[in-house]
């Protein structure tokens, strides 16, 4: 008779904050001390405790909330989860104990995101990377994108412009500097953003150029240097690139084979998995596809959002709107597309330029105004206390100054107000400005 070997223990650790990670603990490996909801650290301490002894009111299979410290980021560098020490960062944290591996799990960029189903919870979202999305005239872009989890009763699109520095993992792993903000690539962005529009289709664009693999530059959205500040004109057709780069992640997303979409957490196309190796069906998978069901980005609700560097497409928006409004009011199609954007967010928006960081005319924050879109507004010390940089606050108060008076839907916030500015702070408010 040949004695089956015993399938390890696993805790599986879905945050609250990056609601769609999730981390897996082996506790032959790690080997936890759960008590009355604490998670306490016994390595490097004494010789760990053995599965046996593992003392704790969590049954397999059940749910439970912990407060959380830094103590589990110590337990996931040990057990070499490669998630960086974000969990430090978590304030508290669902723990699902079981006591057999359920379904497999894959790595996806620094998030660990499985196939198939848990304990009757949604599947977390494994960002999809798709690369060479056409737009306006040959325009080309990459970009991440991560599907709704929830359903709605109309589709938004969440799309987004991040900064210099932000790019996919493997680009920013490999840079001497830029390792250093890995947690905030493309990749891990989209899950995030995911996590706080959970509803909705979240697109990442990559800028179509990475000077020096380090200053994002725009040039499909408006004409840039070679440090990324922007050259505004009137019409750079951004609005049209727009609506035809959601065009075109819509035709990729709906010809994807199902199994594109359901076992390669990664990128289209790209190997995940050993040669050979055939990865089990999950025969809810077509139903997991709802979202794809009539999928047409370019007729969705748009929420428009730009984070540092990024906030130069925002602003070219604004000049094209003035453009249409003023110059071409019978363009029907891009007035349809802009009606359609309910919301803008500027994060904390700067560049290399000595002006324009903030868009000051009256002319063009008059129409803007008359839109009707939600203004949000939200900045750090990094930018806007900035003695080297003044124009940016002069700018910034402006900006948001004359839209007030204009009657403009604008909301501000200033975070971190009693921190050293630093680059980390922020990056931070990416994950702030939705709390």
């Amino acid at each position: 008779m040949v004695r089956r070997k015993s399938m390890p223990q696993y805790l599986f650790v879905l945050s609250t904050q990056y609601r769609s990670e999730l981390v897996r603990l082996n506790l032959e490996e790690v080997n936890p001390h759960l008590r009355g909801g604490r998670v306490e650290n016994h390595l490097g301490k004494k010789k760990p405790v053995p599965l046996t002894e593992i003392r704790t009111s969590i049954s397999p299979s059940s749910v439970v909330w912990l407060n959380m410290t830094s103590t589990l980021a110590n337990y996931t560098t040990e057990a070499g989860c490669n998630i960086k020490g974000q969990s430090a960062q978590y304030s508290c944290v669902v723990i699902y104990y079981v006591d057999r591996a359920v379904c497999p799990i894959q790595l996806c960029g620094d998030i660990l995101c499985r196939q198939g189903r848990m304990l009757g919870s949604p599947p977390p979202v494994c960002p999809i990377r798709l690369c060479g999305i056409t737009g306006y005239d040959g325009r080309v872009n990459d970009v991440v994108y991560c599907h709704p989890s929830l359903r709605a009763d109309h589709q938004t699109a969440v799309v987004f412009f991040g900064g210099d520095v932000q790019d996919f993992p493997e680009n920013m792993e490999s840079h001497r500097d830029n390792k250093n903000y890995l947690k905030w690539n493309l990749e891990n962005t989209a899950v995030l953003l995911h996590s706080y529009f959970s509803d909705s289709h979240v697109v990442v664009v990559r800028p179509s150029r990475m000077e020096f693999k380090t200053f994002s530059c725009y040039d499909n959205f408006v004409p840039c240097n070679n440090c990324g500040a922007p050259d505004h004109t009137p019409t750079h057709s951004a609005l049209q690139h727009l609506e035809r780069m959601l065009q075109g992640i819509s035709q990729r997303l709906r010809t994807m084979p199902v199994t594109e979409l359901t076992q390669t957490p990664v990128s289209q196309g790209e190997e995940s998995r050993e040669e050979g190796e055939i990865l089990p069906q999950d025969p809810e998978d077509t139903v997991e596809l709802w979202w794809r069901e009539g999928l047409n980005l370019d007729k969705a609700h748009l929420v428009l959002l730009g984070f540092s560097k990024g906030c130069v497409v925002l602003n070219q928006f604004i000049y094209e709107f003035h453009y249409l409004k003023t110059l071409t009011p019978d363009d029907e199609t891009m007035m349809r597309l802009v009606s359609r954007i309910q919301d803008m967010y500027w994060l904390d928006g700067g560049h290399a330029g000595g002006k324009n960081t903030w868009i000051t005319s009256r002319s063009l924050l008059e129409t803007l105004t008359r839109l009707g879109i939600g203004i949000h507004i939200h900045v750090t010390p990094y930018q806007v206390q900035d003695e080297r940089r003044p124009w940016i606050r002069k700018e910034e108060k402006a900006f948001g100054d004359l839209l007030r008076r204009l009657g403009a839907p604008v909301n501000r916030t200033l975070h971190f107000e009693n921190q050293v500015a630093s680059l980390y702070t922020h990056f931070e408010v990416l994950t702030v400005f939705k709390q």
